[in-house]
């Protein structure tokens, strides 16, 4: 299962970013490149990964996902 969240406003990107931040602490992994970067949190405990992308010109979207579960059949 997967959700996509857009904030409504681009204003709200970076309030979206700090909230996220603060739920999940320090990023597992964060890709910045010169238009767009993509940071990423495991959430162990509820079996999730989240990723925040963001453009530089102000828009973002999070991805919540579950994590693959050890020995699961399918995918890529």
């Amino acid at each position: 299962m997967r959700v996509d969240l857009t904030p409504l406003s681009d204003a709200d990107c970076p309030k979206l970013e700090r909230l996220i931040h603060a739920a999940y602490g320090t990023p597992e992994a964060e890709d910045k490149m010169e238009l767009i970067s993509n940071t990423k949190w495991r959430d162990a405990a509820n079996s999730n990964l989240l990723s925040l992308v963001r453009l530089n010109q102000g828009i973002c979207s999070l991805t919540y996902q579950a994590m693959p579960t050890v020995g699961a059949t399918g995918g890529l």
